[in-house]
């Protein structure tokens, strides 16, 4: 609401196990945990009430405010290398940031996320490159 609906959501899983080590989280769980914590943020972001019962996420029914202006929600932009990440991208988000790709693999790496969006029933245009 301060932003007038400018807000962007960048997000990764991180790519360090002392991370998640510290934690005290798996580091193996990692991608499952990004996928089920997409849902949740959408959930909180869209309805009121909102209950959500994942496997990692809980939140009893109950009503979450302000909702972001953006509707249904404010755009999601992903950090990935990884292909299960990359599909994560081209399946639950609106766009990719690159983070320690070599310049000449961005273009190949957003065209096979683009290809991926388009598998899963997406608009391969309409997934925005972050850089």
């Amino acid at each position: 609401m301060l932003s007038a609906g400018r807000l962007r959501v960048g997000l990764g899983i991180g790519w360090s196990p002392d991370e998640y080590e510290a934690a005290g989280v798996p580091w193996h769980e990692r991608g499952k945990r990004a996928d089920e914590f997409l849902q949740f943020l959408k959930q909180i972001w869209v309805n009121d009430p909102v209950e959500f019962r994942g496997k990692y996420y809980r939140v009893p029914k109950s009503f979450i405010g302000p909702k972001p202006i953006q509707k249904p929600h404010p755009p999601i932009y992903m950090a990935a290398y990884t292909p299960s990440a990359m599909r994560r991208v081209a399946t639950q988000a609106q766009g990719w940031f690159p983070v320690g790709i070599p310049l000449n693999g961005i273009g190949p790496m957003f065209e096979g996320i683009k290809a991926m969006a388009g598998e899963a029933g997406r608009n391969p245009a309409e997934l925005e490159l972050i850089i």
